[in-house]
């Protein structure tokens, strides 16, 4: 299968509908390959002004699923394509739906509806469980509401440098705790 072959057979399924004078439709060229779904993707946007459905498709199970679904879809919505999504993961439909929020609002193109974390990777420096901590967060913020940024970090010296700006946070993720 190549990109090429996936735009031609998609254009001829629209003649199909061109034929019958019907135009309400949406296109999607889904491939299990992102390096092949996202070229397919970037040509057919190049030849139609149709919307398109963006995927990728049989991603697989979590975590991979959710990497292959956000590296195609997040590098054709980066460029400007696209006009709705889905993650066929090997899971929850629920969770298939979290993620292409969660995708959304990491881009930027949709309201954030809860909590955006800011935390440490996990080190061998950090003071406390910093995992355990971002988790706890996490849930304790889980319930849609105000959207809220905040912060935590296992090293009182990163603070400062990697958290900001958040509405709530603490230097040694203390949760509540506001930074000084």
């Amino acid at each position: 299968m190549t990109p090429e072959a996936m735009v031609e057979s998609a254009l001829d399924e629209v003649a199909y509908f061109a034929d019958v004078d019907f135009d309400l439709i949406k296109i999607s060229v889904k491939a299990s390959s992102v390096p092949l779904m996202v070229e397919a993707y970037r040509q057919l946007a190049e030849v139609t002004d149709f919307p398109l459905h963006l995927g990728v498709t049989e991603a697989g199970p979590p975590p991979v699923g959710l990497i292959k679904s956000s590296a195609g879809i997040g590098a054709l919505l980066a460029q400007g394509i696209g006009d709705t999504i889905r993650y066929s993961l090997t899971a929850d439909p629920v969770e298939e739906a979290r993620a292409g929020r969660a995708l959304l609002e990491a881009m930027g193109l949709r309201e954030r509806r809860n909590v955006d974390l800011i935390a440490c990777p996990s080190c061998g420096r950090a003071e406390i469980d910093v995992g355990a901590v971002a988790e706890e967060a996490m849930a304790a913020f889980a319930d849609p509401g105000d959207p809220v940024a905040g912060g935590g970090h296992g090293l009182r010296g990163q603070w400062s440098r990697e958290a900001r700006e958040p509405t709530w946070g603490s230097p040694r993720a203390t949760v509540g705790a506001t930074s000084s």
